[in-house]
């Protein structure tokens, strides 16, 4: 997760003047354990662009997320408060080729 977050860091810093943003969810069970994950993964990382967030209620986020619960990793990508892209990943899916894809869709909602 962390090469996919660091990419997308880069593109939202590339992408500011079309006002590109990006936001990590962090869900869990125990919420005050997931806000100490996410703060050591922005500062471990260097994550600068990248908003890192723990929704309430944090264990599969809101209802609105429709967060597939099998999931490891869920990716969605918004545009005009609509989902246009949703990527469900199971444990150690996400590799070199799902990122890139994921980073290539991103890209394309700015242009």
């Amino acid at each position: 997760m962390a090469s996919l977050v660091k990419q997308l860091d880069k593109v939202v810093a590339a992408n500011s003047k079309q006002k590109m943003a990006s936001v990590v969810n962090f869900l869990g069970e125990e919420t005050d354990d997931v806000i100490s994950d996410a703060k050591k993964f922005g500062k471990q990382h260097k994550v600068k662009n990248v908003a890192l967030v723990v929704p309430r209620p944090s264990l599969n986020g809101p209802p609105s997320f429709k967060v597939n619960e099998q999931a490891e990793l869920t990716v969605m990508l918004y545009k005009g408060r609509r989902i246009v892209g949703n990527y469900a990943l199971a444990a150690g899916k996400l590799d070199a080729k799902k990122i890139k894809q994921i980073v290539k869709d991103a890209t394309t909602l700015v242009k």
